[in-house]
């Protein structure tokens, strides 16, 4: 018994200087690969939305496509505010649409009535937001998009229409940026013909 007391009392525990040392070596491991786990990290969230952003304008061709109304997916620039409305008049009675509506009312008959379901609906805009620190910015510019950045027209309230869907399931072509608050960008380009959405590869950009 007093052998074993005897050990016991040899051993001694860890000092406050030791814990110290260790505690800044962590530190500073830490410190070190913060930077190396931040850039996957943001990469990660800049996809998930562009992926909301995909979602969203799938919704709104539904929604055009089952209402009977077109809708308009309209963003604000450096920000990540969006939402989607019903189509004003002066969209509406468009040359185009109204060719798209005759050709859908010819082949598609009753499914451009409007359910009593969302009739009410309708014409309320879905306002919504990216999630923080991303916002919607110009696409990389390259042949491709450079006639579309140069027609983005912002009204007194700064809403851009970035594409109109209408009932008979056509859309225009648009194409948007995403960017995140560490400079990370990505493209969101959606195919007028087959009104699906497509994301682009995420990179760094320098912005000025």
């Amino acid at each position: 018994m007093t052998m074993m007391n005897q050990k016991k009392s040899n051993r001694r525990g860890h000092s406050m200087m030791e814990m110290m040392v260790v505690m800044s070596v962590l530190a500073g491991m830490a410190a070190l690969s913060w930077p190396m786990l931040q850039s996957p990290l943001s990469k990660l969230r800049l996809q998930s939305a562009a992926q909301e952003v995909t979602t969203e304008l799938a919704k709104a061709r539904l929604k055009a496509m089952q209402s009977g109304v077109a809708q308009v997916f309209r963003i604000q620039l450096n920000t990540g505010k969006f939402q989607v409305t019903a189509a004003s008049e002066d969209e509406s009675d468009d040359e185009s649409t109204s060719d798209s509506i005759e050709v859908a009312e010819n082949s598609s008959g009753s499914n451009l009535e409007r359910s009593p379901l969302t009739e009410a609906s309708d014409t309320i805009p879905e306002k919504r937001e990216l999630p923080c620190g991303i916002c919607f910015t110009p696409p990389k510019s390259d042949e491709s998009t450079e006639t579309r950045k140069n027609d983005v027209v912002e009204d007194q309230q700064g809403w851009t229409d970035l594409a109109v869907f209408y009932p008979n399931g056509d859309t225009t072509n648009a194409v948007v940026g995403l960017r995140s608050n560490s400079d990370m960008h990505v493209d969101v380009k959606l195919n007028g013909l087959t009104g699906i959405a497509k994301i682009g590869e995420a990179h760094r950009q320098e912005y000025r």
